[in-house]
């Protein structure tokens, strides 16, 4: 389980990349100028808010202002959640309010106070032992809808699940255009256009991080390799470090 506690007056791109990785994420919102957006679904921020990105989705912040912005974020895997929990995890909404919420606004706020008074290691153990309760009191909290939805729009949202639900299959922008009756020339436009990304760049990153799972899991690299289409292994281990910033073996990285 990672945490981060980030309160500053210059929003700094290069501290906010786009990213993708193959952990759980609750970001919990203060204060700033900002929207999110979560595999293109766009999210004006405001206080209270919190955000349930989940695995392998493409997120990132996009700040308005230089305003000032805080927020507190956790990452964490499912497994590391009792059963009852998991599965309340994997229901969650992707963005809610919780201003009214005594339980979830009260737990950030010992954070805030605890990290001045508690070690690195009694903060973690705090904050680990309060995420079950805290994915519990989100199932209860109002739902946020999305500023724009990207699932609104069901010729992206067929794209999107194909890439996501065939992590082993090689795609290219010919393939699929074909697969969902689309002109390349459009399919690549509108999926950089509402993602923020190319879309091959994106299907290489969904199979990277499927890699990093599958060897994560005890999967020999070269194995991983092959479950991923990729048949070169020196060709794999490239775009895999290129990717997860580190060589395939287990491990953690965003990307």
């Amino acid at each position: 389980m990672e945490y981060s506690h980030i309160r500053t007056n210059e929003v700094d791109m290069s501290n906010f990349p786009s990213h993708m990785h193959n952990e759980y994420e609750i970001l919990y919102f203060l204060e700033g100028d900002a929207d999110y957006t979560i595999e293109g679904s766009l999210y004006t921020l405001r206080k209270h808010d919190v955000l349930v990105i989940r695995p392998r989705t493409y997120h990132n912040l996009l700040p308005k202002s230089n305003a000032f912005y805080e927020r507190y974020v956790i990452n964490f895997a499912a497994d590391e959640l009792p059963d009852g929990v998991a599965d309340a995890l994997s229901e969650l909404s992707p963005a809610c309010s919780v201003g009214g919420d005594p339980f979830i606004t009260g737990f950030f706020e010992a954070w805030g106070k605890y990290e001045d008074m508690m070690s690195a290691d009694r903060l973690s153990s705090f904050i680990s032992s309060c995420v079950p309760a805290l994915v519990m009191s989100l199932g209860h909290a109002k739902r946020r809808e999305a500023s724009r939805d990207t699932k609104t729009d069901a010729r992206l949202k067929q794209v999107l699940d194909y890439i996501d639900t065939h992590p082993e299959q090689t795609v290219s922008v010919g393939s699929l255009s074909e697969r969902f009756y689309m002109s390349p020339s459009w399919l690549s436009h509108m999926f950089s256009e509402r993602m923020g990304i190319g879309i091959m760049q994106y299907a290489a990153r969904k199979r990277m991080l499927y890699a990093q799972k599958l060897i994560n899991e005890g999967t020999p690299p070269t194995k991983a390799a092959e479950l991923c289409g990729i048949d070169n292994y020196s060709t794999f281990y490239r775009q895999y470090r290129k990717t997860i910033g580190a060589p395939p073996r287990n491990g953690r990285k965003d990307t």
